[in-house]
């Protein structure tokens, strides 16, 4: 990929990549930028990412888990059965309440969906519009900005980035 000078109004005159949408050395827009690698960092259409904050905590910083992953596990780690959940609440669930392999959280298209996995104790959504309702088991659901998710005791807050 080749190199140009600035294009902007101030043209500074540095040497920037021709795919790069702002000048890297006066920050400035270029307007006539090509789409190329670094062209979808600042598109709106950018692919919708999620976390869950976890609710009612000791600890000072509200704990967070990144939903990074096309699929995300949410259960307790057991190094035994080789069981590492990309969600792991063992820290969360004194009581042994939360299955290793409780639930799931994966993203299809622009959605996030969950479903139980045929948890013990089962999983509550309680969605921003509507009441609390506990998941039947395999029957996936779709999550919206702000749904809270019931797993044991722990409550962990969907919110997409």
């Amino acid at each position: 990929m080749g190199s140009l000078p600035c294009r902007s109004d101030l043209f500074c005159g540095q040497r920037i990549v021709a795919t790069d949408l702002f000048c890297a050395f006066c920050g400035a827009k270029q307007p006539i930028a090509q789409q190329g690698v670094h062209s979808e960092i600042y598109s709106s259409s950018a692919p919708k990412t999620a976390r869950l904050l976890i609710e009612g905590t000791s600890e000072l910083s509200t704990p967070t888990y990144l939903l990074e992953k096309q699929e995300n596990l949410v259960g307790r780690r057991d190094p035994m059965s080789n069981i590492f959940p990309e969600v792991d609440l063992s820290k969360y669930d004194p009581q042994t309440k939360i299955s290793r392999r409780h639930a799931r959280i994966w993203k299809t298209g622009s959605e996030f969906m969950v479903e139980d996995l045929g948890s013990s104790n089962g999983t509550v959504l309680t969605p921003v519009t509507k009441d609390p309702f506990r998941l039947p088991p395999h029957t996936p659901h779709t999550l919206a900005n702000g749904d809270k998710i019931k797993i044991g005791d722990t409550v962990l807050h969907f919110i997409v980035n």
